[in-house]
C-alpha cells in the first residue's frame, strides 16, 4: 500500500508490558525491509534499556529524545526513542506478569496521550498489555479501547478488527458472556454500527455494505430463543439502514462470515467478543489491525496478547505488528478525524 510521506505526519509507537514480547517485535518490526524507509516518521516510547537489549542483538543504532522533541528532531537513519524511566536494569526480567511491569506500560501509554493531545502527532500504534499486569498494580483498566476513550473523553467508540479478508466490529468487548445481553441496547448497537461504517469509509471503502449478526441462534427466527433481537438489534439495524442504507441483518454469524468471506458485505458487526473474533484470528491472524473507533486520533494496534511464555528469547513473529504500522503509516489522516 502506498505510504503518505509528511514530515509532520509521526506515528508513535508504544512498547506494552516491557516484559512481555513487546519491545521485540517494535524493535524488529522497525528495522524490516518493510518499514525501516520509514524510521524517521516512527517514534517509539519506552525504558531505553529494554529496547537497547534488542538494538544490540540486531546491530542497530538508536537515538533518544525528551518530551520536549519537535517532529523536524528526529532521525531518518536511526531509531527515535522517547525514554521513559519507569523501571531500573538491576531487576528486570521478561516473561513475568507484574504489577511493577503493568505500571510501566501504563506510564508509556500515558506519554504518548500527552503528546497526541499536543498535536504532535494523529497516529498510534501500541504493542500489547497486560490487563492483568496492570491490575495488579492497584490500576483499574479494561484495556487500550477504554483507556483512550476516558483520556480523549469520548462517549461514543468501539473496537474493530481490519483485515484483508474480514473487517469486524464488536458492539461489547471484555465482559463476562452472562453480562452480554443486558448491555445489548439498540443506542449502542446503532452507534457501533454508525461508528463502523465511518470508520470503514474513511479506510477507503466508500459505500460499506454491513452485516449486523444476531445474538441467539437462529435469529432469524424471532420466536425462537431470545428477545434481544426483536426489541434491541432489528431498531437498530432499521435506524441505522435509514441513514446508510446498505445494512442488513440479524443475521445468524455462522452465515455472516462465509459470506463477507465470498464478497457479500465489507464488514461485520458481531454482538461480543468471541462472535467475531475466531474466524478473523483463524483466517488473519499475522494481518489483522486492531482499532479504535471514534477517537480524535488513530489508534492501532495487533491482536494478539503479550506472550509471556515466549518473551526475551527472540522468536516472537513480527508480521502482525509490521501489518499494523503499515497500516498506520498509510493512512492519510484528515483535519476532522
Amino acid at each position: 500500500m502506498p505510504i503518505y510521506q509528511s514530515k509532520n505526519d509521526i506515528v508513535l509507537v508504544t512498547i506494552g508490558d516491557p516484559s512481555g514480547i513487546g519491545p521485540e517485535i517494535v524493535v524488529k518490526s522497525l528495522l524490516s525491509h518493510q518499514i525501516k524507509p520509514y524510521t524517521g516518521r516512527i517514534l517509539v516510547i519506552g525504558d531505553a534499556f529494554i529496547l537497547n537489549q534488542y538494538f544490540k542483538k540486531n546491530k542497530a543504532c538508536f537515538c533518544l529524545h525528551h518530551e520536549s522533541l519537535r517532529p523536524s528532531t528526529l532521525h531518518s537513519d536511526k531509531i527515535n526513542v522517547l525514554a521513559i524511566n519507569a523501571l531500573s536494569d538491576k531487576d528486570f526480567s521478561a516473561g513475568l506478569c507484574h504489577g511493577k511491569y503493568g505500571a510501566a506500560s501504563l506510564k508509556y501509554i500515558d506519554a504518548a496521550v500527552r503528546l497526541l493531545k499536543n498535536g504532535y502527532s494523529k497516529k498510534i500504534v501500541t504493542a500489547p498489555v497486560s490487563k492483568e499486569a496492570i491490575n495488579m498494580a492497584g490500576i483499574p483498566f479494561s484495556g487500550h479501547t477504554e483507556y483512550f476513550a476516558k483520556n480523549f473523553k469520548v462517549i461514543n467508540f468501539g473496537m474493530m478488527f481490519y483485515g484483508e479478508k474480514l473487517k469486524t466490529a464488536l458492539v461489547t468487548r471484555h465482559i463476562p458472556i452472562r453480562h452480554i445481553a443486558r448491555q445489548l441496547h439498540k443506542d449502542k448497537i446503532y452507534n457501533t454500527i454508525k461508528l463502523f461504517f465511518n470508520t470503514l469509509q474513511f479506510m477507503g471503502i466508500k459505500k460499506p455494505k454491513i452485516a449486523v449478526c444476531g445474538l441467539n441462534p437462529h435469529c432469524r427466527e424471532l420466536k425462537g430463543f431470545g428477545k434481544e433481537e426483536r426489541f434491541e438489534i432489528i431498531p437498530a439495524i432499521k435506524q441505522a439502514r435509514r441513514q446508510f442504507k446498505s445494512i442488513y441483518g440479524p443475521i445468524s454469524a455462522d452465515s455472516a462470515f462465509f459470506d463477507a468471506l465470498h464478497g457479500s458485505y465489507d464488514g461485520i458487526v458481531c454482538m461480543y467478543h468471541d462472535q467475531g473474533l475466531p474466524a478473523v484470528k483463524m483466517l488473519e491472524r499475522d494481518s489483522t489491525v486492531n482499532i479504535t473507533m471514534g477517537l480524535p486520533i488513530f489508534r492501532a494496534s495487533v491482536s494478539h496478547g503479550t506472550a509471556f511464555d515466549i518473551a526475551g528469547k527472540n522468536i516472537a513473529s513480527i508480521n502482525p505488528f509490521v501489518y499494523a504500522l503499515k497500516t498506520t503509516l498509510s493512512l492519510r489522516l484528515n483535519e476532522t478525524k
